[in-house]
């Protein structure tokens, strides 16, 4: 990881499955070694490869239209709950599952829905 990598991390703050959205003052995070992501790792490979994030690291998390894609979602949400600093921030973004959204990508695995429970 180059130096300005490394003060990135400082920043504590993760933005997952980024793509071509790079936000400044984040730790972009992507599978794809796109302009501007500072790490690659494969969320749906979390049971199998930790992300390369010390334990309690990480104050907030944030994914838009990402968990939607990701098979193995119980595995990620563990990997970030080792990574989550006590009292971390999470703000994820999908479609709601009875919405065309959910279904028109042929990428997503899964729908989401509100629960009362």
């Amino acid at each position: 990881m180059n130096e300005s990598n490394a003060e990135q991390m400082e920043l504590n703050r993760l933005h997952l499955g980024c793509g071509h959205t790079i936000l400044e003052d984040w730790i972009n995070l992507d599978f794809v070694a796109l302009k501007g992501v500072d790490v690659i790792a494969n969320l749906d490979a979390c049971a199998e490869v930790p992300l390369p994030f010390e334990d309690n690291s990480i104050e907030e998390f944030y994914g838009s239209h990402l968990i939607e894609h990701i098979q193995h979602t119980l595995p990620m949400m563990q990997e970030l709950h080792r990574i989550a600093k006590p009292g971390a921030k999470a703000n994820f973004r999908l479609p709601y599952g009875a919405s065309d959204d959910a279904f028109e990508d042929p990428t997503h695995v899964k729908e989401y829905f509100l629960s009362n429970s």
